[in-house]
């Protein structure tokens, strides 16, 4: 199966491509037992290796800075691979995570070089150009997780990684390695140039799927956004209508309260007006009324008082405002007239 006819992200077809790819591998480079045999490796463990041939380096090269620098090629380059080891491992279920061949055929591929300096310029050429294409793949799995597609994209650009090793350790065992990437462009070697192109094509893809998703989610959250608004809009004129619609039930409300009151107001106004209370007024007046106030008028002490001609004073006991005093000051009044 080539790598052409994966398509999506079934995880039998990247099992299958991965393991096409550890096939072709073993096939180029002849190192079955170090890409099979399972084997703890890390970033740590491929620096150590290196820190323990820096003496023979440095022995050739008498430059400990570019020692320094390849180390630093090689740690920078490995990181990504790692970062993305995970994703690639649950999606294709191999044996062996592609992160873990894949150091293993950089280790490979560092042993076989004879520390030397030629075959180290080789190494950071190399080194280069995978760091050069993988800055910034780390963050895949972090800015666009679950995209179709970034599963199988990822397991190819490791394979493709797989392959370029394999390649470039054959020809540094054989001896025919160009002496720079610009020449290998150029068509020098089209096997070496083909394994190049193909590692390039599978980060364009992983880098174009993650941009499509970027820009789809992008474009859907816009379109959620507008959704939000025009539902927040429509909920406003719906409050508002419900406002209106309250003011309106509160006035009519008011309205049949106060016409209420009015009828029945009238109501006990029209039932009080059957009442004839004058002929009961009378007969109360002529029972209680009649000649009120006749027995003061007619008393001696008050016709002497009324009728003397010499000053006197007129004594009247009781409480303030009682009954007596009452009638007398009515009294006064009259005859004052």
């Amino acid at each position: 199966m080539s790598q052409s006819e994966i398509i999506g992200d079934n995880s039998p077809n990247l099992m299958l491509m991965w393991q096409e790819a550890i096939v072709n591998y073993v096939r180029i480079t002849g190192n079955k037992n170090g890409i099979t045999i399972r084997r703890t490796a890390s970033i740590s463990d491929i620096l150590a290796e290196l820190d323990q041939k820096r003496e023979s380096f440095n022995h050739k090269r008498h430059d400990g800075s570019k020692w320094d620098r390849f180390r630093g090629l090689i740690r920078d380059s490995l990181a990504p691979i790692q970062a993305l080891s995970d994703i690639a491992a649950q999606a294709s279920k191999a044996v062996f995570p592609p992160s873990e061949a894949i150091f293993s055929a950089v280790r490979y591929l560092i042993t076989t070089a004879n520390n030397v300096s030629g075959d180290y310029d080789k190494l950071d050429e190399f080194f280069i150009d995978v760091n050069s294409y993988l800055t910034g793949i780390e963050m895949w799995e972090h800015q666009i997780p679950l995209v179709l597609g970034l599963n199988s994209a990822i397991t190819t650009v490791f394979s493709s990684i797989l392959l370029l090793c394999g390649t470039y350790t054959k020809y540094i065992q054989k001896k025919r390695v160009v002496k720079a990437f610009q020449s290998l462009l150029s068509g020098e070697d089209k096997e070496l140039k083909e394994a190049h192109r193909q590692f390039q094509k599978a980060v364009q893809r992983g880098r174009d799927i993650v941009q499509n998703a970027t820009l789809s989610s992008a474009t859907q959250t816009y379109e959620n956004t507008r959704e939000v608004r025009g539902n927040f809009q429509r909920a406003f004129s719906s409050l508002d209508r419900i406002e209106q619609t309250i003011y309106s039930s509160t006035q009519g409300a008011n309205n049949i309260n106060r016409y209420l009151d009015s009828q029945e107001r009238d109501s006990t106004l029209d039932w009080l007006s059957t009442f004839d209370f004058r002929k009961q007024q009378r007969d109360i007046f002529s029972k209680y009324c009649d000649n009120t106030g006749q027995w003061l008028l007619n008393a001696g002490p008050f016709q002497k008082w009324v009728y003397s001609r010499q000053p006197s004073t007129l004594w009247c006991p009781g409480d303030r405002m009682a009954i007596n005093p009452r009638i007398l000051y009515i009294s006064l009044i009259f005859f004052s007239w």
